[in-house]
């Protein structure tokens, strides 16, 4: 992927933000499991990153690269049975 994304800096940008969210969630989820957190706090912290994760796929679903093609692919098949919250 990175291969795919040389010179285009925007979206190794976004590539390196979709990881450390998804890297943020499995630390949530392993404080939740340690007893660090409340099932509630779990489930507020992950709703958040979510969001954000949906937001960032579906700004990068527009650019003309591998990565575009991802996020609009990722965007399909995560959240097309799940519409946004509405907050």
């Amino acid at each position: 992927m990175v291969e795919d994304l040389s010179g285009r800096p925007e979206a190794v940008e976004e590539a390196a933000a979709l990881l450390e969210s998804a890297e943020e969630a499995l630390v949530v989820w392993a404080k939740y499991r340690e007893g660090e957190l409340s099932e509630a706090a779990m489930r507020q912290q992950l709703e958040a990153l979510q969001t954000a994760i949906r937001k960032r796929l579906e700004g990068g679903q527009h650019q003309s690269n591998y990565f575009g093609s991802l996020c609009s692919e990722l965007v399909k098949g995560i959240f097309a049975e799940r519409p946004e919250k509405a907050n």
